[in-house]
């Protein structure tokens, strides 16, 4: 049995009804902040959730346009129909329209929510009947027990803290797990020997606290019989719970509350205790399916807490009849795909469009072609789900440069499309800051992956939301140019090579590398050259003042002479600029990883005219193409 959809209208930022299809197993809802991810969640606790959906407490505010009814509409399929469920009041249709209602047809439910705001904020519930039906027939009304022996659910907030989640009063989640624990215990040896010894602690009790002044004084003042003191309000375990306290080893002889521990620790043993919750749960109300929902389980996580918890929830969903459904921001939670158990069918892509909530899925079929695509998403490429837009490239060097140049080019208010020119006239570099602009550059790996890579991306961001910077070097033959048209004839539903036009664009020059300025490139390794010499510590021990300077002036010539015969081997007379450059760079910047040579050769060679200015120019028209609807606001 599972959730197979939830369907949404009206509610919060859900205009216009969406329908959200959820996996057997785990569902992920991803997409940037403030989308209405969260809201998702919400509708599905509003149907299943501790309260009574008649008795949520829903305001004006929960309404897209108050004037008209919310609606939260379900699917729970592959019901076993010869499961004893409990009895079910039958009631005809015209004597109650405000209550629930359940037609249960071929194993499938539907549970229809239907809420009006009004002055008084009175609800109505409806379940709908699935069709082929009459409006005179009886149908059964959903009772709360009903519901809840088909289905246990959990929600746990984003905004959870233990000092918040841990109460354990009689309607909170933490305490009736406690009672609930207990109580399966109450028939066992332990059990009635704890009833046992409180017994014997509150007799030790009122005999020491007894005060036969206390009682004498409340004679005299009124009516009292008698007066004594009580560890427990009835006698009984379930009274203790209140004292109870989790505990977490500091060393070896010390233990701390666990409110004291950092917020990391806290989130995820109470996604642990919660998880115990919802198995204790369906187990006393012999529940068939069990969801598990979780708005940002990473939170205060660092990368391998993410990784933990990715793997707890992983082993959650694959318990029989055990649905999982969380929202995330990273990406180590979105990219562990495996087949048959998590695809990007059961990715759940939430986006804003005009300031309404909207939602991509992928396909099965859409799944299944695209699964290389799975097998290599890592967290890197992960970034495509949360991002507003995307610059495809084909190697390491443009994806450590290309948000460098952006963000520290001089860029003038000419540079702006002339839509954009009054919003960014006084910061026009606003609009050209990637991280601002929540614009992600996505290195693919070369040629070979650029078409999966945009039709994918395209898929979960949209036409105009995605560019491409491809080198023009051997790989960009006829066979290449003709596999792109294809390509925009199955997206743009055009086959041109007017590439720019679906934000493909060409380095005309050949690879990026070529845009580089080859004597700022020289004087930026004789900088390095140089501060190697002088930093060598074996020169330094040197006694001689003259003789010292003396070494590093024939050095420093030595090894300029040796770069010039390097770059005339690496650079002059290479076919593939970009191999010699990576030569280069390893020999002389020996210790760097790519990321550092990139930001430091990019800020040098930004601050030195180290770029021919076509470079910019691509670049400005890149963004221009970019939509991400230049709506957001520049800073200051």
């Amino acid at each position: 049995m599972r959730i197979e959809y939830i369907r949404i209208k009206n509610f919060r930022s859900i205009k216009d009804e969406i329908t959200v299809r959820l996996s057997p197993n785990k569902t992920v809802i991803v997409g940037q902040n403030n989308v209405g991810k969260t809201n998702i969640i919400t509708a599905l606790e509003i149907l299943f959730g501790e309260r009574y959906p008649t008795y949520y407490p829903l305001e004006e505010k929960d309404f897209f346009d108050p004037k008209k009814p919310l609606e939260i509409e379900v699917k729970i399929s592959e019901i076993d129909k010869n499961l004893d469920y409990p009895r079910i009041k039958w009631k005809a249709q015209n004597e109650s329209t405000d209550k629930r209602k359940i037609t249960y047809n071929n194993g499938e439910l539907i549970l229809k929510f239907v809420a009006n705001f009004n002055n008084s904020k009175t609800l109505k519930c409806f379940v709908e009947n699935t069709p082929p039906h009459t409006t005179d027939e009886i149908i059964r009304s959903l009772t709360d027990e009903f519901l809840k022996s088909l289905l246990s659910f959990v929600f746990v907030p984003a905004d959870r803290t233990i000092r918040a989640d841990l109460k354990t009063g009689e309607y909170a989640w933490y305490g009736k797990l406690l009672r609930m624990i207990l109580e399966s215990q109450s028939e066992t040896e332990k059990y009635k020997d704890l009833v046992k010894k409180l017994e014997e602690i509150e007799a030790l009790i009122r005999e020491i606290l007894k005060s036969e002044n206390v009682l004498k004084m409340g004679q005299l003042l009124t009516f009292i019989e008698d007066l004594r003191f009580s560890l427990t309000k009835s006698q009984k375990p379930k009274d203790l719970l209140k004292y109870i306290e989790i505990l977490i080893k500091d060393t070896p002889e010390n233990y701390l509350e666990i409110a004291r521990l950092g917020h990391g620790t806290q989130s995820a043993i109470l996604i642990g205790l919660l998880e115990m919750y919802l198995n204790t749960l369906s187990t006393s109300r012999n529940s068939i399916l069990r969801v598990f929902a979780i708005d940002e389980p990473e939170n205060f996580l660092h990368p391998q807490g993410k990784r933990l918890i990715n793997s707890l929830l992983e082993k959650i969903a694959e318990n029989e009849n055990t649905q999982v459904i969380y929202t995330t921001h990273s990406s180590e939670l979105i990219t562990n795909f495996e087949e048959d158990k998590f695809t990007l069918k059961d990715v759940v892509y939430v986006y804003k469009e005009d300031g309404l909530t909207k939602i991509r899925q992928f396909t099965e079929e859409e799944s299944v072609e695209l699964f290389k695509i799975q097998e290599e998403l890592d967290v890197e490429k992960g970034e495509i789900f949360f991002a507003s837009g995307v610059i495809l490239v084909e190697g390491e060097t443009e994806k450590h440069s290309l948000p460098l140049i952006y963000k520290y080019h001089s860029w003038s208010k000419e540079d702006l499309p002339e839509r954009c020119k009054e919003k960014y006239e006084k910061n026009p570099s606003d609009f050209f800051d990637l991280d601002l602009q929540n614009i992600s550059v996505i290195n693919v790996g070369g040629k070979d992956n650029v078409l999966k890579y945009f039709k994918f991306a395209v898929k979960i961001l949209g036409k105009g939301n995605v560019a491409v910077i491809l080198d023009k070097d051997s790989d960009f033959n006829n066979n290449f140019k003709r596999k792109l048209k294809n390509l925009t004839k199955e997206i743009f539903n055009e086959r041109s090579e007017n590439f720019e036009r679906y934000g493909i664009f060409i380095l005309s020059k050949g690879e990026f590398e070529h845009y580089y300025n080859l004597d700022t490139i020289k004087n930026f390794l004789i900088k390095k050259i140089i501060l190697d010499i002088e930093n060598d510590p074996n020169i330094g021990r040197i006694p001689d003042e003259t003789r010292r300077k003396e070494v590093i002036e024939n050095l420093k010539s030595q090894k300029i002479q040796q770069l010039e015969q390097n770059i005339e081997e690496c650079i002059r007379n290479t076919s593939k600029l970009s191999k010699g450059y990576e030569y280069l760079f390893e020999k002389y910047m020996k210790g760097w990883t790519k990321p550092v040579i990139a930001f430091k050769l990019t800020k040098f060679l930004l601050k030195n005219d180290g770029f021919y200015d076509e470079i910019f120019e691509i670049l400005k028209q890149v963004r221009q193409y970019l939509r991400i609807n230049h709506k957001l606001r520049p800073l200051g």
